[in-house]
């Protein structure tokens, strides 16, 4: 009697051990997958970043201060003028 509860024991965690397997193996496919898509995208984003130029906050910035600069030389000419 104990020697079949045992066999029956041993073949359901064969069982549940099967299942684990399946249910990981087709985990680690679909992360796999998941990780092929990050990795492609990665590739585009790095790609893009290339094609940004850089430092466009800072030449923004001087663009700015040089029409900034020139609207007061613009009123010294215009003053000197009349």
């Amino acid at each position: 009697l104990r020697d079949e509860f045992r066999q029956q024991e041993r073949d359901y965690n064969q069982h549940l051990r099967e299942v684990r397997d399946k249910r990981q193996a087709k985990a680690m496919e679909e992360r796999n997958e998941r990780q092929k898509e990050w990795n492609q995208q990665k590739l585009v984003r790095a790609a893009e970043k290339l094609d940004e130029q850089p430092f466009v906050c800072e030449m923004t910035l001087i663009e700015q201060t040089m029409a900034f600069c020139k609207t007061f030389t613009a009123t010294k000419q215009t003053k000197a003028t009349e």
